[in-house]
């Protein structure tokens, strides 16, 4: 049985991340069959984010972070303090999660 099969697919899921750096890389992030516009990421504390050679997917709202993508994707809505690439593409996806407040 898969971790997905318990989540209701309407769902909207929320990640609270304390951390101060993240390099994602191939297989470190994996948010399943979630649609892009449906995962919030919020990551208050972060101020370096290194995406290369996977796909990020969802709402990021990280106000202090440098982020850096190479070979790579981001596919959702990116709130951060610069972005810098290569080889990557953006893709918007709009948030269109439902939040308790």
């Amino acid at each position: 049985m898969s971790e997905r099969t318990a989540v209701p697919a309407e769902a909207t899921v929320v990640i609270n991340v304390s951390a101060t750096s993240i390099n994602a890389g191939p297989g470190t992030l994996n948010t399943g069959n979630f649609p892009s516009e449906q995962i919030l990421w919020n990551m208050p504390e972060l101020t370096s984010f290194v995406i290369s050679g996977t796909d990020f997917h969802g709402l990021s709202i990280a106000p202090e972070a440098a982020v850096t993508i190479s070979n790579g994707n981001y596919i959702g809505t990116l709130i951060a303090a610069s972005l810098t690439g290569s080889g990557s593409a953006l893709l918007w996806a709009p948030f269109d999660g439902t939040l308790p407040f």
